[in-house]
């Protein structure tokens, strides 16, 4: 008989605990939980933030300007994380009022630093060294411009020391100022000599301008 009212006491207090369960998780609402992650130097909004609620799948990615919301229960701890932040957890109260929520949450920055990374394209330095000394490296534009640049004046400079006796130095420069010369005078009408210009003035005031020729070398005679 004891064992009895033992027993049915038992299975009231079990029937009363489920029934209190029940009532505790109807008590439990949806909130919209909404609100902008920033960083904590500057406020600068966190662009694409994750924004999880522990231990489950719910939750959303912010958007470009650090912009969330999602549905979430009363009392969900939420996780906030960023690539280079340190990551940040929120509790939802379960004293709201509303079935809304509001926040500006702040995330602070973390420094990553990555392990050094060593690439070794050979197994040992040996067959590297072997490797690398049997490239045949092909030369670029620049290396073959310079080439022919060094091929053609060297002939230049060769040429000038034949005909002149000089040092291909001064052949360089002797060439380099012709050159210069005729891309300069290159479409333009050769100039008269100064004695040959005065004289042509001279002609040009007495009348004698009918009797005076120019030779094929640029200067002015006058006709016998």
């Amino acid at each position: 008989m004891r064992s009895l009212l033992i027993l049915s006491t038992l299975i009231v207090l079990a029937k009363a605990n489920l029934a209190q369960t029940k009532i505790e998780k109807k008590q439990v609402r949806v909130i919209q939980f909404s609100g902008v992650v920033v960083t904590g130097d500057s406020l600068l909004p966190v662009p694409f933030a994750y924004v999880l609620v522990k231990g489950t799948h719910r939750g959303t990615v912010a958007d470009g300007y650090g912009f969330f919301s999602f549905a979430a229960l009363e009392k969900d701890t939420v996780v906030f994380s960023a690539l280079g932040y340190h990551n940040s957890r929120f509790v939802i109260p379960d004293s709201l009022i509303q079935n809304k929520y509001n926040i500006i949450h702040v995330l602070s920055q973390d420094t990553i630093q990555l392990k050094e990374a060593v690439i070794y394209p050979f197994p040992t330095r040996e067959q590297f060294k072997q490797a690398f000394l049997k490239l045949n490296i092909k030369d670029d534009e620049m290396e073959r411009a310079r080439k022919n640049l060094q091929t053609m004046l060297g002939s230049n400079l060769y040429k000038y020391k034949d005909d002149y006796g000089v040092s291909p130095e001064s052949a360089f420069k002797n060439y380099a100022n012709r050159r210069n010369t005729y891309i300069f005078q290159k479409g333009i009408m050769p100039g008269l000599p100064i004695t040959g210009f005065a004289r042509f003035i001279n002609a040009m005031e007495n009348g004698e301008l009918k009797n005076m020729q120019v030779k094929e070398d640029n200067t002015i005679y006058k006709e016998k």
